[in-house]
């Protein structure tokens, strides 16, 4: 999958989704994610935006609970 597929506004739940059905035994998940800051920002002007919505949710207290919940099903 594509972050850059998916509607920024949307993310978020698409990414729970996803977790959530993430197959046993399946340890990794590849994602580019970004800080947002100028530097992010001049490297990729047209597309900072997305890799900066991954760092959200990747950094988050919500997803850092579903991985916890989903660990320990």
């Amino acid at each position: 999958m594509d972050s850059f597929s998916l509607d920024i506004d949307g993310k978020s739940i698409r990414y729970a989704e996803l977790l959530r059905a993430l197959p046993a035994g399946l340890s990794e998940w590849a994602v580019h994610p970004g800080l947002g800051n100028e530097e992010s920002q001049a490297i990729d002007p047209d597309g900072w935006h997305v890799s900066h919505t991954d760092y959200e949710f990747l950094t988050s207290p919500a997803a850092r609970e579903l991985v916890r919940q989903e660990g320990s099903s």
